[in-house]
């Protein structure tokens, strides 16, 4: 009846089968609880029988190259997917791309606030805010120099030539200029740090949790789907191979009750006086072993054939809804969502800043750039 059956042997690891088994045992609710607790045991047994060897692969059923091959693609993309994660996780760290080469404490650094107190500018750990706060502290600096400076020519104003006065408030619109221009680039990588924390912002809270979400979640559902096939084919070898063995030896005790009838047959055909007897006791030991014979014809109507297609239907059952977990799980369309996404923020926060860049430069061309020309 299940010579025709062929299914493939799971290649998990001793660890993983073994953890199945144990599941295996707490949810046998299926079986009679004797038979459940019998049947746990000897499987248990089979599976370490299986792992040294000492069962051969033609005893082991096998699985489909269809379902093995949904193995390999399966357990393919997982390692694409950590692979992936593995990156994209920087965005969750904290000043991921602060510039390794500042001379200043990281305390010291970051936890200055900007000198002028209306100012509501706020710098975080980037790249785009450490450009920001050098230059909002160069600003500073300007403005600091550019009172001094004012301060002395008030107070030396009274002494000075008109064309030290000239030159004095040509030195001043310079530093006037440096400090819109630091202004302006101090405003244009504040806003490409905003952009940049947009952008971390939707890596963090929907690029990593859906990309988390199919390796914590749906691949392990399809694992445990798994499992529950390999645990199931468990199940059908163990009770198979203990349904041939007593088919075998009802076989042998067959062929043991024919041998002996002929035997006695023969020899009673050499007592004629006996000859009648001999015969009345022939007739009762054919009709005893046509009945013997009878009860055997058709095994499937016993109690351990009756389980065997039970487990075999389980079997089945379990490997189709496995295969269509995994068929699920290995589809593109999640994959290509999850990389669109990615794509359309990056784009997005690069669009931001480029505008921010050409708004920036833009502006700083109104500043004279010319060198002078000397005079002979």
């Amino acid at each position: 009846m299940f010579s025709n059956f062929s299914l493939d042997k799971l290649t998990t690891s001793i660890n993983a089968a073994a953890q199945q088994v144990e599941e295996s045992l707490k949810n046998n609710t299926y079986l009679p609880t004797d038979v459940s607790n019998t049947l746990s045991f000897k499987k248990t047994s089979r599976f370490f029988q299986e792992k040294v060897g000492t069962i051969s692969e033609q005893e082991i059923s096998k699985l489909p190259e269809s379902y093995t091959s949904l193995e390999r693609k399966t357990d393919q993309l997982v390692k694409i997917l950590k692979r992936i994660i593995i990156v994209t996780k920087t965005y969750e760290i904290d000043g991921y791309d602060y510039p390794p080469n500042l001379t200043e404490s990281l305390n010291d650094w970051w936890s200055q606030q900007p000198m002028d107190k209306q100012s509501d500018l706020q710098f975080s750990k980037s790249f785009a805010s450490a450009i920001s706060k050098s230059a909002y502290e160069s600003e500073e600096l300007l403005k600091v120099l550019n009172k001094k400076n004012t301060k002395t020519t008030m107070k030396e104003d009274e002494t000075e030539e008109p064309a030290d006065e000239a030159e004095e408030e040509e030195e001043d619109e310079e530093i006037t200029n440096l400090i819109e221009i630091f202004n302006s680039w101090c405003k244009c990588f504040q806003n490409i740090d905003k952009n940049k924390i947009n952008m971390d912002s939707i890596m963090i809270k929907e690029f990593n949790v859906k990309l988390e979400k199919m390796i914590q979640e749906d691949y392990k559902n399809v694992m445990t789907l798994r499992n529950k096939v390999n645990d199931s084919r468990l199940e059908f070898d163990t009770v198979r191979h203990e349904v041939k063995i007593k088919d075998e030896a009802a076989e042998k005790a067959k062929a043991e009750a024919t041998t002996e009838t002929a035997v006695k047959t023969e020899e009673t055909k050499t007592d004629d006086k006996n000859n009648e007897k001999a015969e009345t006791e022939t007739k009762k030991e054919e009709k005893s072993t046509k009945d013997t014979t009878a009860t055997t014809d058709d095994p499937t109507e016993t109690e351990d054939y009756k389980l065997l297609e039970k487990l075999e239907d389980e079997f089945v059952s379990n490997t189709t809804e496995a295969a269509e977990g995994m068929m699920e799980f290995t589809n593109n369309v999640e994959i290509i969502k999850l990389i669109k996404l990615f794509q359309k923020t990056q784009l997005d926060y690069y669009k931001k800043c480029t505008e921010e860049l050409e708004k920036n430069i833009k502006y700083l061309d109104e500043f004279d750039t010319e060198e002078p020309s000397s005079t002979a």
